[in-house]
């Protein structure tokens, strides 16, 4: 819960001057928050997601943000849930047909070979 011990952000990845915060408050990251507005406005159309709490977090970001026609990239080795198979289940039996799975290292290598 935002402002409750734990939830301030970890160091190394908190946010620094000028970058938009946006705070999550439903298990899709775009319900109930402005994430879509902004992204719109910025005319941003390819989401990649990571996380913890793959089935629930993670999926269901990843199903509302296709709903609203974005293209979505799940990085598979960037996801986690406490439990091994159910984190397996939603990546080889849900995400794969709704979304792109990749790794980290396929999506940088892929970065990289657009930049040429």
């Amino acid at each position: 819960m935002e402002g409750s011990w734990g939830s301030e952000f970890y160091a190394p990845v908190a946010p620094i001057a000028g970058e938009l915060v946006v705070y999550k408050r439903g298990v899709s990251a775009l319900a109930g928050t402005e994430l879509d507005r902004l992204l719109r406005l910025r005319d941003v159309n390819t989401l990649v997601l990571t996380g913890v709490a793959t089935q629930f977090a993670v999926e269901g970001t990843a199903r509302e943000a296709v709903d609203r026609g974005y293209r979505v990239l799940v990085l598979e080795d960037c996801c986690a849930s406490r439990v091994w198979e159910v984190h397996r289940f939603s990546i080889d039996v849900i995400l794969c047909r709704l979304c792109e799975v990749t790794t980290a290292e396929g999506f940088i290598g892929a970065l990289e070979r657009d930049r040429g």
